[in-house]
């Protein structure tokens, strides 16, 4: 890191991010588990305000039932890696915001759109019906996450706020949004 670096572009407060996505191409770079399972949560910690209460919208407002939320990106895992920074690793300034896709999807919906569109997707399915069949659905949320360089995740995390304050929320937010509809949150001007 150089100092002029530092001081210019804040690198010194994004340096740990950088670290964990070494190199300035794609195919030069790695990210272990630990970073990729790092990089996950930090992009749900910062959504999960927005996301449980479209979730909930869908499943009680909307009456869809039991189902998950599939996330998209168009940027790739490394280049979520370092996000909150707004400068990639060789100084320059990141141009396109970063934001997700956000879909809430039953069962059915998977097999039918997203499997037919992206067979490797059909990957996934044992583990998503499992999560789906036992997840708490006044507490907990099921994502699935894709980013534009092929790496997916799913998961059970909590629902945050509670669901009483997501019914709230889930009114005032998403009153508008039909069945169905996808909800685009900018990252970078959250």
């Amino acid at each position: 890191c150089q100092t002029n670096d530092w001081k210019a572009n804040k690198h010194k407060y994004f340096c740990h991010l950088y670290k964990r996505a070494p190199g300035t191409t794609e195919a030069t770079s790695t990210i272990s588990e630990t970073d990729a399972c790092s990089v996950r949560e930090a992009v749900l910690q910062k959504v999960r305000f927005y996301a449980s209460p479209f979730a909930v919208h869908h499943m009680s407002i909307n009456g869809i039932g039991r189902g998950f939320l599939f996330m998209q990106s168009e940027q790739t895992l490394r280049e979520m890696s370092i996000y909150p920074a707004l400068v990639n690793h060789d100084g320059t300034r990141i141009l396109q915001s970063r934001c997700l896709l956000m879909y809430y999807l039953t069962m059915g919906e998977y097999d039918q759109e997203l499997c037919r569109d992206d067979f490797e997707m059909a990957s996934f399915r044992k583990e998503l019906k499992d999560s789906l069949e036992t997840y708490d659905e006044k507490s907990q949320i099921v994502y699935l996450i894709k980013f534009r360089c092929g790496h997916v995740s799913l998961c059970i995390a909590p629902m945050v706020p509670d669901h009483g304050i997501c019914l709230a929320l889930a009114k005032d937010y998403y009153a508008n949004l039909n069945a169905g509809q996808a909800s685009q949150l900018n990252l970078d001007d959250m």
